[in-house]
């Protein structure tokens, strides 16, 4: 009878340890240990695999959450959170994204996005300033403010949608104005920075952004024009190629990644074992489009319609869509200066594919460069487009 109370004893000790324990390391996280203060900040939505990492621990993320300062919210393909704050604004993060909370305190709060897209709002009678940071620059948001920031690739794009934040970037001050889009560009290898200024347009926001707005009653567009810009893009998605010969306008398509045949032992060996021997992804082929249609239109339907894997994300400051893979080879993965890149008629644009035209009979290459941004497959820096015959 003593050995049996000395095992139930003994169990009930350890049971209160393992739920002391996970007090003790969850407790926080779900803001119980708050004493009579109200939180800094709380998780107001979450939708899909979103993680924060507190202390070097990660836990998955749950509305409700209290935050503090220190945390990093990660937000993984296809989720997104949004985070309340005592002062009276709103961050929102969207797929793939990932923001650190800096500063975090009942008066104001400083949030650096470190990669993806961020939407923030502060409301009109919030006394507190909103900072963001990412890569170099910081935004000061007043109240009533309704802002996005993003970090894609060494780029960042600041948009304005209400409000007159402030943007601090390479020693200098700018005011910003409903409408402004500003996008930032900074070579750390070359220690140069770029700034440009352009209009806010709704085919340059990311759906994360576009369907916040729509919630706001769009602010400096109107709904009909930002769901006109959801249409289009699923309408995109859903098409497949018809690839024929002779009917209609035709371009002739390629894909080859040959250039990577001298560099097999910079490869992962798994990958090498999927490059074809020829260094041909896709012949020269015949495929049928519309009149509008875009180099990159072309490559990704055709891709769809002949199996061939094609990865790609909305660039914002190459206004349109950007080719991170095709086929088995992803950029850099034949080292730091590798990725795809597209001829027409011989011709390396120094532009996006989304924004050059197919013509009638164009003869368009999607070539693999390893070495020189190009240099491998004839690139020279910004070459003009070639002067046409008379």
């Amino acid at each position: 009878m003593k050995k049996r109370r000395y095992r139930l004893l003994t169990a009930a000790v350890l049971a209160a340890a393992v739920l002391i324990a996970g007090a003790v390391i969850f407790g926080p996280l779900r803001g119980w240990f708050r004493g009579g203060n109200a939180s800094r900040a709380d998780v107001s939505q979450v939708s899909g695999d979103v993680s924060v990492l507190r202390n070097g621990m990660a836990y998955v993320l749950k509305k409700g959450v209290s935050l503090r300062a220190g945390d990093v919210l990660a937000a993984g393909p296809g989720s997104e959170c949004q985070a309340r704050f005592a002062f009276g604004a709103d961050a929102a993060l969207g797929e793939g994204g990932r923001m650190e909370l800096t500063a975090l305190s009942q008066e104001a709060a400083e949030i650096a996005v470190a990669e993806g897209a961020a939407l923030f709002e502060s409301e009109d009678a919030s006394q507190a300033v909103l900072k963001m940071t990412a890569d170099g620059c910081t935004v000061e948001a007043e109240a009533g403010s309704v802002l996005s920031v993003e970090a894609y690739n060494g780029t960042v794009t600041v948009s304005v949608f209400r409000g007159t934040p402030i943007l601090r970037y390479a020693g200098k001050v700018y005011d910003l104005l409903p409408g402004d889009r500003v996008v930032m560009i900074r070579d750390v290898d070359a220690g140069t920075d770029s700034l440009s200024f352009h209009r806010a347009l709704a085919a340059d926001l990311r759906g994360f952004l576009i369907r916040h707005l729509m919630d706001r009653g769009g602010l400096i567009f109107d709904n009909s024009q930002l769901q006109a810009v959801l249409d289009r893009r699923r309408e995109e998605t859903e098409q497949t190629a018809v690839i024929q010969e002779g009917e209609g306008m035709t371009c002739t398509l390629e894909i080859r990644c040959d250039t990577v045949l001298d560099h097999m032992d910079e490869l992962l060996p798994e990958t090498a074992a999927l490059v074809p021997k020829d260094g041909v992804i896709l012949p020269p082929t015949a495929v049928s489009f519309v009149d509008g249609d875009s180099v990159y239109d072309v490559l990704r339907r055709t891709c769809l319609s002949s199996d061939i894997e094609i990865e790609y994300s909305y660039a914002v400051a190459l206004s349109g869509y950007y080719v991170k893979q095709i086929g088995d080879l992803a950029e850099r993965a034949c080292g730091p200066e590798s990725g795809w890149m597209y001829k027409v008629n011989g011709w390396l644009p120094n532009f996006g594919s989304a924004r050059y035209a197919v013509s009638d009979g164009d003869v368009i290459v999607w070539c693999y460069t390893c070495v020189g941004l190009g240099e491998d497959i004839g690139a020279e820096p910004w070459q003009d487009a070639p002067e046409s015959e008379p």
